[in-house]
């Protein structure tokens, strides 16, 4: 075997050193590059989570106030230019990824909540298309109940007070009933049910020999009184038939209005004094209700005692 020369094995050595020392600064240079990197993740990690909870903050927010939700979305979501003709670090590039991931998942979560928004507003529709639907199922049930209960009268009369008439039909109780309701005297219909009871035993087409007509006995002076001008009810007033229950009511709430006005009482506070002026045609300021002369004690009292409702405690 030919063997090398000193000056071949000295260059070997050489070539050998220097391979050595170049791995061994490769080696430096790879380990510190992986140390750089390293810390560039971890930096990169905790500045993820730190933009993770502030866009929680953010939707959060967005939730809470809806008024301002399309400019935090616009804030949220808005368009940022990734790529530029300069030179862009490794961390720069890092947080622009950071941060489209971020707003990947910010869009995810607006589109989950307009999705859930969606739902409400069907359910709220369906809700309101339901309690619509049970409005009118209580309306029409009102209506069929209000129906049954017209078919049944008003008043029972005791103790003979109608003296041998017949009583008077539901309807015409409930017309009664109706019209004092509208014209606000509902307090006083047992009132009216008595005086009705007492002057024509709810006859609406008897007359008197005096000229007195219908259920409350009225004269057809009534209908074109001067004083009655500024408390008409209907323009037609002067064609009324007084033998016609609607108009002889409607006229004696127009003579009660005038009553009220001219003697300065409250019908619904004193109404002895509304029948005393109702049977007399006087001044009833006079008429306590307690003395002999005065009709309420002597006519309309002992007629009411003897009318009840038809189902006790019932009130409108």
């Amino acid at each position: 075997m030919k063997r090398k020369s000193a000056a071949e094995e000295g260059h070997i050595k050489q070539k050998r050193v220097i391979y050595e020392s170049s791995y061994v600064g490769k080696m430096k240079l790879v380990r510190r590059l992986n140390r750089l990197s390293l810390d560039i993740r971890r930096q990169n990690r905790r500045d993820m989570f730190a933009k993770l909870k502030r866009a929680r903050r953010q939707i959060l927010v967005a939730l809470i106030y809806l008024s301002l939700i399309s400019a935090i979305i616009f804030q949220l979501i808005s368009p940022r230019t990734i790529y530029h003709t300069r030179f862009v670090t490794e961390q720069q590039f890092v947080e622009v990824v950071n941060d489209e991931i971020i707003s990947e998942r910010e869009r995810a979560l607006m589109d989950q909540y307009d999705y859930l928004l969606g739902r409400y507003d069907a359910i709220s529709r369906m809700l309101a298309d339901s309690n619509q639907a049970n409005t009118a199922l209580m309306q029409e049930l009102a209506e069929i109940r209000d129906a049954q209960r017209r078919t049944q009268p008003r008043w029972i009369f005791n103790n003979n007070v109608m003296r041998g008439h017949r009583d008077p039909s539901p309807d015409l109780q409930w017309l009664v009933h109706d019209l004092l309701y509208e014209h606000g005297l509902i307090e006083l219909e047992h009132v009216f049910a008595a005086m009705i009871t007492y002057e024509s035993h709810w006859r609406y087409g008897v007359s008197s020999g005096r000229g007195h007509f219908g259920l409350l006995q009225i004269m057809n002076w009534w209908l074109i009184s001067p004083p009655l001008a500024n408390f008409r009810i209907t323009d037609d007033f002067r064609g009324r038939n007084l033998l016609n229950a609607e108009h002889n009511i409607l006229t004696a709430i127009e003579m009660l209005r005038f009553a009220e006005i001219r003697y300065e009482f409250s019908a619904i506070e004193e109404p002895h004094k509304w029948v005393h002026y109702h049977s007399t045609g006087n001044s009833p300021r006079n008429c306590s209700g307690n003395t002999r002369c005065c009709y309420w004690r002597r006519l309309a009292v002992p007629t009411m005692r003897n009318i009840e409702p038809f189902v006790p405690g019932y009130e409108e």
